[in-house]
């Protein structure tokens, strides 16, 4: 009688950490597609013909709020 807590605090944990890796995984999936995100924006800013310091500016602060790596992008002449 004495083992059935540990093994409720046992399933307890084994559901917790599941539903912890499933949270990581998934936000995870979400910030990958932030980051594309990011520089699909600074593609579409210099095809407007804006020019590179503003673009990248604006994909430098769209990197740090979606906590991505700081990716350089190429020079695109307008």
């Amino acid at each position: 009688m004495h083992l059935r807590p540990s093994f409720i605090r046992l399933r307890l944990g084994a559901l917790a950490f599941a539903a912890f890796g499933f949270a990581a995984a998934f936000t995870a999936t979400a910030a990958g597609q932030d980051c594309q995100r990011c520089m699909d924006g600074y593609y579409a800013c210099r095809a407007s013909g804006f020019d590179h310091d503003s673009c990248v500016n604006d994909l430098y602060f769209c990197q740090q709020v979606y906590r991505c790596a700081r990716e350089e992008p190429p020079q695109i002449e307008p």
